[in-house]
């Protein structure tokens, strides 16, 4: 069950009346174009949180979503909801009916996640969704968000161009003058933006994969507020939402619920970094395929790039061990499969990811599972992944 909370579009007006679904053609690829609108996400699981967020594997019971209006710098709309975890893999019967256990599968909450979300095991079962649905009900809203705020800007920039521009506050000049230029059909079309890289890459992401449900493209690019905090004012490092307001002097919002106590105070930091001349345009890419490639031998590879995955099934391809690492970005021909002195796979790979950040996100998976199988995931060298990349692709140079 969702619940939501909707603030102005017309500033004369308590409500926005959201309008009937719409579809639109998929957000154009340009890193310059800027987005009118931010979908700023909070993701709780029911086990960790924090800086170990998605490291035990828990699953996702808890989503946020609060809609930015960045041309009139303001919250639009907020959604909640409450998410419902699939049945155990094991719980299926053998006829493959889990109606039963999808109300009767074992809900376990922390207790970090009963204070900071206010959730019992009770009402999870009685409220919850499953992610598969909260994902398209949440896309079904931002579409129709979407479609409201298209018609009323086809409709202000024909007949009150003029007024509308005069009465822009200075403080969003730059940001809108990124919007007019950049010639997008699709400037209102959200773009997500979360509390650093743990949300996305290392939760919803790889949850999706390991359940096997394709998650909407909205969830393929995002801005990380704490990397454009950074930017902007010169920080060397921001941990949380309290750092970036304390540093700017601003109240956080109060409230039990961290997941709205989180967003709202996001909003206002949001609304500060624009009054400061900040833009967010060039949103990260999540890449969700591999993409074949070719290793020379010559080739220099960082050494904080790699990783050797073992305890694989032998019979794991490529892109299998990829989905192990959904979330994070492999690089291209970047999965290397080891293989014994008879030629046969060992049931390890080594993995080279485009950053050492996500080298790292990486490691965090260590003991996470592939089906039935909990994976081990350790550093390791440009030299070993060359060593094994090159010697498979001898072939593919000759050729």
């Amino acid at each position: 069950m969702s619940s939501s909370k909707h603030l102005s579009l017309d500033e004369t007006n308590g409500v926005v009346a959201l309008c009937g679904d719409s579809t639109t053609d998929d957000m154009d690829d340009s890193s310059m174009a800027q987005s009118n609108l931010l979908s700023i996400m909070w993701c709780g699981t029911a086990g960790l949180g924090g800086h170990l967020l998605g490291t035990d594997e828990e699953n996702v019971v808890f989503l946020k979503y609060l809609v930015y209006n960045v041309q009139k710098n303001q919250t639009i709309a907020e959604f909640q909801y409450t998410v419902r975890p699939p049945p155990p893999q094991s719980c299926n019967n053998s006829n493959g009916d889990s109606s039963i256990d999808l109300c009767n599968a074992p809900i376990q909450l922390s207790e970090t996640c009963r204070r900071d979300f206010e959730l019992t095991e009770d009402r999870i079962r009685s409220t919850g969704q499953p992610l598969e649905f909260v994902l398209k009900d949440m896309e079904e809203k931002l579409r129709s968000i979407t479609y409201c705020l298209d018609n009323k800007l086809a409709y202000s920039n024909h007949h009150n161009h003029h007024n509308h521009q005069n009465n822009i506050s200075n403080n969003n000049e730059k940001a809108l003058a990124i919007i007019n230029s950049s010639n997008n059909n699709n400037i209102n079309k959200p773009i997500l933006i979360t509390d650093g890289q743990l949300h996305l890459r290392q939760v919803l992401h790889p949850k999706a994969a390991f359940n096997n449900l394709e998650l909407p493209e909205t969830y393929n690019k995002f801005f990380d507020l704490r990397k454009e905090f950074r930017d902007l004012y010169n920080r060397e490092e921001v941990s949380s939402v309290p750092e970036m307001a304390n540093f700017l002097d601003i109240n956080t919002e109060e409230h039990d619920n961290l997941g709205t106590r989180a967003t709202r105070s996001m909003a206002r930091i949001i609304a500060r970094m624009i009054h400061d001349g900040h833009t967010f345009q060039g949103p990260e890419q999540i890449l969700v395929k591999l993409e074949p490639g070719v290793v020379s031998k010559g080739e220099e590879v960082d050494n904080g790039c790699v990783v050797r995955a073992r305890g694989l099934p032998w019979m794991s391809s490529d892109t299998a061990i990829a989905k192990f690492f959904r979330g994070l970005n492999v690089a291209k021909g970047g999965v290397a499969l080891c293989m014994s002195s008879q030629g046969r796979r060992n049931g390890e790979a080594l993995i080279r990811f485009l950053c050492s950040e996500h080298r790292d996100m990486a490691l965090r998976r260590h003991k996470h599972h592939m089906g039935g199988r909990y994976i081990e995931v350790y550093k390791a060298t440009g030299e070993d992944f060359i060593s094994v990349a090159g010697g498979n692709n001898n072939e593919a140079n000759q050729f």
